[in-house]
């Protein structure tokens, strides 16, 4: 569990020079000290001295602030000024980029006055001095942000947009959905399905184009081996099931072309069979450590709803799957990513429905349902929603058996 998170500093250092009633909002909440690096620390400060002045918090009077209390290099100079307002993915998200900090903040010092605490049980005769320690353990600490966002910062977010809001996937059905242009960046999207009916060749295929396109992806799996999932992007990259296959087909090219862009793209798998009971805040750490380490593009778990969450034995599983689901949400702002989610779903009198709960499917900015046929093993019905008020689309698609990827049934028929 990594006990900071950089971007998250940024962003909010970024948020409040575009927007300087995003500093007003935060400046009560918000302490130097909750920042981990001693430069956000700086900077933070200077934003409170404009902020208690009433005054207009830009790169221009961030630079004239700093250099007055000669603390402008120790920040990083003006190109880091810069930096963080080119950088920063959303104003109107400070909120939640300083509820990260603030959490990190929490663990931290959590962290350290637990080994004080055990400090004081091995050296203190007194056991009602050490229950009187153990009952401070959490004071003052607070990860609460008042929920209130000015259109203001809004406009300003905006106004900076590229209009490049999301990642192709090179499933054209998808692709054009919206004006997202893929998979929406920054949000979260699920994969449903019955069992078998294909979630998780979708999203492979997805990360096959991903890999081709020289982009980073982390996979979480939670029921295939990273030895199976690389098997099957072997064969969706390369149109055969392994190296012998190809050479008798005289194609030995087209595998090693395969192998050398696993090879030179980063994808990262988080095998659940190495790992022992993994929770939601488990994977969460890990790839919050992974994408601060090396940010990536876009990111797959697979299964939703096998997720648990740590210390919520006995609690209602609508209410663990809510916060799970708020919990991968945040990343996904925070971090800016593609995060789809894949989930079984239950037959209802309606339709279907994800299992285990709605709450994953009501936080979902694209649902994308796979559907056995079953006149044909090898055809699906997909049906797609931008969000949970959205207009259903439907494709007829066919697996290529070859590729193992989807395509249109018309090709098949």
């Amino acid at each position: 569990m990594s006990f900071y998170n950089e971007e998250a500093e940024m962003a909010v250092l970024g948020a409040v020079m575009l927007s300087d009633k995003a500093a007003q909002r935060l400046a009560p909440t918000l302490k130097p000290e909750h920042f981990f690096f001693e430069g956000h620390q700086v900077i933070w400060k200077s934003i409170q001295v404009l902020s208690a002045k009433g005054s207009t918090v830009d790169l221009v009077t961030m630079r004239d602030t700093m250099l007055q209390h000669g603390t402008l290099e120790r920040a990083g100079g003006v190109g880091y000024l810069v930096r963080l307002v080119d950088d920063v993915p959303s104003a109107a998200s400070a909120g939640d980029y300083a509820q990260i900090i603030l959490e990190k903040y929490a663990r931290r010092t959590l962290k350290d006055r637990a080994e004080a605490f055990v400090k004081c049980c091995e050296k203190s005769p007194d056991l009602e001095h050490v229950l009187a320690t153990a009952e401070t353990l959490t004071d003052g600490l607070r990860v609460g942000i008042r929920p209130v966002v000015d259109a203001s910062d809004v406009l300003s977010t905006l106004g900076k947009s590229t209009g490049v809001t999301g990642l192709s996937t090179g499933i054209q059905f998808i692709d054009q959905l919206s004006h997202h242009g893929g998979m929406p960046c920054a949000e979260v999207s699920i994969l449903g399905g019955q069992t078998g009916a294909g979630k998780t060749l979708m999203a492979t295929q997805i990360t096959a184009h991903d890999l081709r396109q020289g982009r980073a992806v982390l996979f979480v799996s939670l029921e295939m081996t990273a030895s199976q999932l690389l098997s099957r992007l072997m064969q969706q990259l390369s149109g055969y099931r392994s190296e012998y296959d190809a050479k008798q087909a005289g194609d030995l090219a087209s595998w090693k072309e395969a192998a050398e862009i696993i090879h030179t793209t980063r994808l990262l798998i988080y095998d659940s069979v190495l790992a022992s009971d993994p929770t939601a805040n488990d994977i969460l750490a890990w790839l919050e450590d992974e994408h601060q380490r090396d940010p990536v593009h876009r990111v797959f778990v697979d299964y939703a709803q096998k997720l648990t969450l740590a210390g919520a034995r006995g609690a209602e599983n609508w209410d663990v799957q809510r916060r799970i689901s708020e919990m991968f949400r945040r990343f996904a702002k925070a971090s800016g990513v593609s995060l789809g989610m894949l989930s079984q779903v239950n037959p209802t009198e309606h339709g279907w429905s994800l299992r285990g709960s709605k709450e994953w499917e009501n936080d979902s900015a694209l649902t994308i349902l796979n559907t056995l046929v079953k006149s044909n093993r090898d055809f699906r019905e997909i049906t797609a929603v931008k969000n949970r008020h959205g207009a259903c689309r439907k494709w007829d698609a066919a697996i290529d058996q070859r590729y193992l990827t989807l395509v249109d049934r018309g090709g098949f028929l």
